[in-house]
């Protein structure tokens, strides 16, 4: 199964990139976060000049295990996230791995 094989990695020193895009890609990520493993997430929606996650995310974000990464501005309005957009931001995590 791909997600026991992400988290044995991320056990292993492995930090999972990704968007979480698919459901099988957020069941990763969410696993993974639950047992408190490294994680880069990729958003679409940027960040106001003076936002912060909340609950949970906050306090990874504060242990550094999240880091959340968002390349587009903040926008108000609900979206729905663009074939383009998502390709984009696989590329960004592909990137960030092989940089």
């Amino acid at each position: 199964m791909k997600t026991n094989e992400c988290l044995r990695a991320a056990r292993q020193g492995a930090v999972l990139v990704s968007p979480a895009i698919s459901k099988g890609e957020k069941a990763i990520m969410r696993a993974a976060f639950e047992k408190g493993l490294p994680l880069v997430y990729l958003q679409e929606n940027g960040f106001t000049d003076l936002a912060k996650p909340n609950g949970m995310r906050m306090d990874a974000c504060a242990r550094g295990q999240l880091l959340i990464l968002a390349p587009w501005e903040h926008h108000n309005e609900k979206i729905t996230i663009k074939r383009g957009q998502c390709l984009e931001l696989n590329e960004m995590a592909k990137a960030i791995c092989e940089g």
